[in-house]
């Protein structure tokens, strides 16, 4: 059925989008009516490692299979080993897309993947976008497989977190690949400066190929080669080759040929000789259809002429336009080379006002933590003398206390003895008055 990108496509009644077909039984009777299509798309059918085995076991025995789409199906590396294997067994699977599945769920079945594909001698398109393809760990098995393989043009990462690690392994093998066109990296977080060193290695193994330089997705490419205006078709050889070619222009309908046919009827008409009407007649209506065809030729000769020229003129307006786009190209690389050396400066000015916000920081942290010891200190040292003043003013209200205390009993005793100075001035005054009146000898 026709899709909305104006593609035919293959689909199995009743399976729509995360549905897959009832039962292994009617799976295979579909599989087997695709037996001589060139294309196959189950995308979103669910299929998952059971469904991969099917057709990577009818890829295995198919003989016009180019072509394989297997989106969103729940895939997992295990699933996509079976695929890699049985593609390489039949050696004419040219494009493979498994994107939104689950091929980097696990290390060492991805290894073999890429393994079975490293040597694979058809296979130019792999599409791997969103399979959680993360870390370099990952990455290097692929990079293996690009470093081994002398076939595949065109592989899609898009989407998987590759990191700035990834992306350094990635160009370390890419250096000595020299037949990838080219590679899409969109959502992989790598670093800039390792995406426009891999758009150098790409170029460089476009132009060492003699490929498009504009070279972009596997279907853009497909475009491009099937027909994009101004560029040449291949040549078509007619059936006998060459030899048959020649013979073919040797009759060649040409006005001198025609006017010769003409002269030698004519000749022939008036010869003298047993010559009937009715081939006299005969003649003469080949004369006037072979005039008439004459001015029907110059006709159709001078629309093609016309129309020649128009296509002259046209493919010369699409060789300039595309030479002025090559231009602005150009221009808009060099704009961006531009633009990547001033984002390394401000990347530079970045890091360096980072590392004195840093280095600022750290000393506003050893501030703060000296703030922090001084103060508790402080707080130590308050504490410590609120308790001594509390002690302090303790011993001071016992003190006045007993100040009073002593004070009252100084008071009593300043009394006493007051008392004690009377009564002894009173004593001593009553012995003077009582002194005795005779001597002692």
């Amino acid at each position: 059925k026709p899709f909305a990108d104006g593609q035919w496509r293959w689909v199995w009644p009743g399976m729509g989008v995360g549905v897959r077909p009832e039962g292994t039984g009617s799976f295979a009777t579909f599989l087997r009516a695709q037996e001589t299509s060139p294309t196959l798309v189950l995308a979103h059918a669910k299929i998952g490692d059971a469904g991969a085995l099917e057709i990577a076991n009818f890829l295995a025995d198919s003989r016009h299979l180019v072509r394989l789409d297997l989106t969103g199906n729940d895939i997992s590396s295990t699933g996509a080993l079976h695929l890699a294997k049985a593609a390489k067994l039949r050696g004419t699977l040219q494009s493979l897309v498994l994107r939104h599945n689950r091929v980097g769920d696990e290390v060492n079945c991805l290894v073999e993947v890429c393994r079975e594909f490293s040597d694979n001698p058809s296979l130019k398109h792999l599409d791997l976008r969103h399979n959680g393809i993360s870390g370099a760990d990952l990455v290097k098995p692929i990079g293996e497989m690009l470093r081994a393989n002398s076939c595949l043009s065109h592989l899609e990462l898009s989407w998987n977190p590759l990191e700035v690690a990834g992306g350094q392994v990635l160009e370390e093998h890419l250096k000595v690949n020299t037949t990838l066109f080219d590679c899409q990296l969109s959502g992989c977080r790598l670093a800039n400066e390792t995406l426009l060193r891999i758009a150098e290695l790409l170029r460089r193994n476009r132009k060492a190929k003699g490929a498009d330089m504009q070279a972009g997705p596997y279907e853009a490419w497909l475009e491009a080669c099937s027909g994009r205006p101004g560029r040449a078709l291949p040549p078509v050889v007619p059936f006998g080759g060459p030899e048959g070619f020649a013979w073919k222009l040797s009759n060649k309908v040409t006005a001198a040929r025609t006017d010769d046919f003409v002269n030698r009827l004519q000749a022939w008409r008036v010869c003298p000789g047993d010559t009937l009407i009715e081939a006299s007649r005969q003649a003469d209506e080949m004369i006037e259809y072979l005039q008439r065809a004459s001015r029907q030729l110059a006709q159709e000769q001078e629309v093609t002429r016309q129309t020649s020229e128009h296509a002259r003129l046209l493919q010369e307006g699409f060789q300039a336009r595309e030479m002025r786009y090559r231009g602005h190209v150009a221009s808009a690389k060099e704009q961006l080379l531009e633009y990547a050396r001033e984002h390394e400066d401000l990347r530079a000015v970045l890091t360096r006002y980072s590392d004195r916000l840093n280095l600022d920081r750290e000393s506003t942290d050893q501030v703060k933590q000296d703030w922090k010891r001084a103060r508790e200190r402080i707080e130590a040292e308050e504490a410590r003398l609120k308790s001594d003043l509390a002690l302090v003013t303790g011993d001071t209200r016992i003190l006045a206390k007993r100040a009073e205390e002593l004070e009252e009993a100084c008071n009593r005793r300043e009394a006493e003895n007051k008392e004690l100075r009377l009564r002894a001035e009173r004593l001593r005054e009553g012995v003077n008055l009582v002194k005795p009146s005779f001597t002692v000898t």
